[in-house]
């Protein structure tokens, strides 16, 4: 502890307090939202403060440059969702593969995969001109639906995945 109280001294500048017990001072937080929590006795709690759901980690799409677009950013509110549109990176592509990572780094073997999406049945265009909307929505039990649809010939897919989180 000695260690960690000089780094602290050293950066904010101020010698720490030491006379608090830092125990206490979370009982009386405690103490303090219960009753915040306790003055709202209808069922509408918007005078009140709320716990919200958050996700630890953002769920995306593997890109060619090897970096995850993310569809739901990490810590996004659950439930979530999101929409993104992606092109063909090949001549004459038919097929798309989707690679769901898990995550909040950018690089993708820094992340977890959870799974695959496949939308095939594209008509063959020129690279970048055949466009794909992806949705993902996440939901508070941690199942992930995605889908993807083309908007030139409407060919779908969807898949359900489960987060790693949970």
């Amino acid at each position: 502890m000695p260690l960690v109280q000089q780094m602290n001294a050293d950066f904010f500048q101020k010698v720490p307090l030491h006379s608090i017990d830092p125990e206490r001072v979370v009982a009386i937080g405690a103490a303090r939202w219960a009753e915040q929590m306790g003055r709202t006795s209808s069922p509408n709690i918007d005078s009140a403060a709320k716990l919200l759901d958050r996700s630890a980690t953002g769920l995306g799409v593997a890109t060619v440059a090897g970096i995850v677009d993310y569809v739901i950013p990490p810590n996004a509110r659950v439930p979530a969702s999101g929409v993104r549109h992606f092109t063909t990176s090949v001549e004459n592509q038919t097929k798309i593969r989707l690679e769901v990572y898990q995550g909040t780094e950018r690089r993708i073997e820094d992340c977890h995969t959870i799974g695959e999406l496949v939308l095939d049945g594209l008509a063959p265009r020129p690279r970048g001109e055949t466009s794909v909307e992806v949705t993902f929505v996440l939901d508070a039990d941690g199942l992930v639906t995605i889908s993807a649809v083309d908007g030139a010939s409407g060919v779908a897919q969807e898949a359900q995945l489960r987060s790693a989180t949970h």
